[in-house]
């Protein structure tokens, strides 16, 4: 059986709902479900049962510390050109980045390659569908101040995701703590 493959940080419910609460206003971006929002630490694409094994035995021996985080501020996918994907940001965390680094390098020694760009966290608010430059450059001014409360981020998962007309279907297939 093959799976599609990525790892992520879920968000608490609050910081959910309030995540919900600026998924509106534009007619034509199809916003992320509440139950499918989260912010991916790496995609790792088409892997095999052999594969899966090995990743959550490796990934359950890594080690990192829980920490906080907080989710501020708007944007969007790609950076230059036309808008394609919404996003809300995470304020600044080394620790993010060094559990980011931990997990990149597990990865590794699991035969799959090095991601090659810079990590951006974020979390998907929307795919823009058609949606004229200007209502998102006005989206995002009203929205640049969004913030969340701090959380505690004390895990994170691996999930399979499956591809659907509807929209992707994501499965929690494990989960590891941080200390």
């Amino acid at each position: 059986m093959m799976y599609r493959l990525f790892i992520a940080i879920d968000l608490p419910e609050n910081v959910r709902r309030q995540i919900l609460t600026i998924c509106t206003g534009l007619e034509h971006v199809k916003w992320v479900s509440d139950e499918q929002s989260h912010l991916t630490l790496r995609f790792i694409g088409e892997a095999d049962g052999l594969l899966l094994e090995d990743l959550c035995r490796i990934l359950s021996e890594l080690e990192a510390d829980s920490f906080s985080l907080q989710i501020q501020g708007t944007g969007y996918f790609p950076p230059r050109g036309e808008p394609k994907v919404l996003w809300a940001g995470v304020t600044e965390s080394p620790e993010l980045k060094k559990l980011y680094g931990k997990i990149n390098k597990a990865l590794v020694q699991c035969g799959i390659m090095r991601e090659k760009r810079k990590f951006t966290p974020h979390i998907t608010l929307g795919r823009i569908k058609g949606e004229s430059s200007r209502s998102v450059a006005v989206y995002l001014n009203r929205h640049h101040r969004f913030k969340s409360p701090p959380f505690t981020v004390d895990q994170y998962h691996l999930y399979t995701s499956r591809l659907t007309p509807r929209g992707a279907i994501h499965e929690k297939l494990a989960s590891f703590l941080l200390d």
